[in-house]
């Protein structure tokens, strides 16, 4: 049975996003499988500035882009429904979260003041449902590679990728 609740993200696309409040992002990675394709890990591996929601086009499987912060969650639901009902590509999201959470760093809690909060689109029998999850975790490029029986194929994979994405959206 395949584990796909574990989204990973980079340290340096986390950082990133979270360091330039003011840019709009999409973020994109893959669902790759693990060892034996026994558990399916999604990973977010790279970042595009000031892409317009209706451009966006299903380059990699997993596609997500930092929505604006609003007060009110019915209104950034709202704004998710109707992202995604002008480009279906478009079935996960995030935002900037700035209440105080605690993440597990080398063994220790560290408390951290922003973090990504991520929404997935699901389609159910009485029509789509937005669901809310906190939990993703970060990871270091390099040790992410190592999971894999042959890291270094997997980095030429990853970084085909990016320059497949770089080009579609002309960076």
């Amino acid at each position: 049975m395949k584990d796909s609740n574990r989204l990973l993200i980079t340290e340096d696309i986390e950082d990133e996003v979270l360091r330039n409040k003011n840019d709009s992002y999409v973020l994109f990675g893959e669902k790759f499988y693990l060892k034996n394709d026994d558990i399916e890990c999604p990973l977010i591996f790279h970042s595009v500035k000031n892409v317009p929601l209706e451009k966006i086009t299903p380059v990699t499987s997993l596609i997500v882009p930092i929505m604006p912060c609003k007060e009110d969650l019915d209104h950034l639901l709202l704004d998710m429904y109707e992202a995604n009902a002008h480009n279906p590509n478009l079935t996960a999201f995030a935002v900037r979260d700035d209440s105080e959470k605690y993440r597990q760093c080398k063994g220790d809690l560290k408390v951290i003041k922003e973090s990504l909060k991520f929404y997935e689109i699901h389609q159910k029998p009485e029509g789509k449902e937005i669901a809310g999850r906190d939990c993703y975790t970060r990871v270091n490029y390099q040790e992410y590679l190592m999971l894999f029986d042959e890291p270094e194929k997997m980095d030429k994979h990853i970084s085909s990728l990016k320059e497949k994405i770089n080009k579609t959206f002309s960076l």
